[in-house]
């Protein structure tokens, strides 16, 4: 599974400055897989591996024919390629007397697990006010919301040891139509 990393510029304490206003935008967007996919059989070689297993310590083979057995590959059924994005806008400017420097930022990582991902979205506004040559005053507001989905995949009980261990043989639909389950 990979990992995206980002420092925003909302997390540094950058100010306005005298001058005229300046505007800055700067934005990126990718794809994200995971890094390695195990190798792992098909449902009708799984199939002949459980019944050679059984007869090699003398019991009856399980599938009367494997080749039949369906595939599914659990690792097709968790993972995705999944979307990254962000945006940063900030305005800045001011006079010799008033600075301000306002900002936002947005950032959206889908997980490359199904269901995973993180959300966030930033508000800032920094405004410097000269009182007079020994008197500065100043305002520093920052608004920020997050959302983090997460899923327990890197455990030995997680979803992704799930989609290594399950059968390649037991269909992604039972016969109802439902989904059968993961774990």
């Amino acid at each position: 599974i990979t990992a995206c990393f980002h420092s925003s510029d909302l997390t540094t304490t950058k100010r306005g400055k005298a001058g005229a206003v300046k505007v800055n935008f700067n934005a990126y967007g990718g794809v994200q897989k995971e890094t390695k996919r195990m190798s792992l059989l098909d449902g009708p070689s799984w199939g002949a591996l459980v019944n050679e297993a059984r007869t090699n310590v003398g019991m009856q083979p399980y599938f009367a024919n494997p080749s039949t057995l369906p595939t599914t590959d659990w690792q097709d059924v968790i993972f995705r390629s999944a979307a990254i994005q962000n945006y940063d806008l900030s305005l800045s400017g001011g006079n010799d007397k008033t600075q301000y420097l306002v900002s936002g930022n947005y950032f959206d990582q889908k997980g490359v697990v199904i269901g995973s991902g993180y959300n966030r979205a930033s508000f800032r506004i920094n405004l410097d006010q000269k009182i007079n040559n020994r008197l500065k005053t100043g305002v520093n507001l920052n608004i920020s919301r997050a959302k983090t989905d997460r899923i327990d995949a890197g455990s030995n009980s997680g979803i992704v040891s799930a989609a290594i261990i399950k059968s390649p043989a037991v269909p992604l639909y039972k016969e109802d139509g439902t989904l059968n389950p993961i774990d």
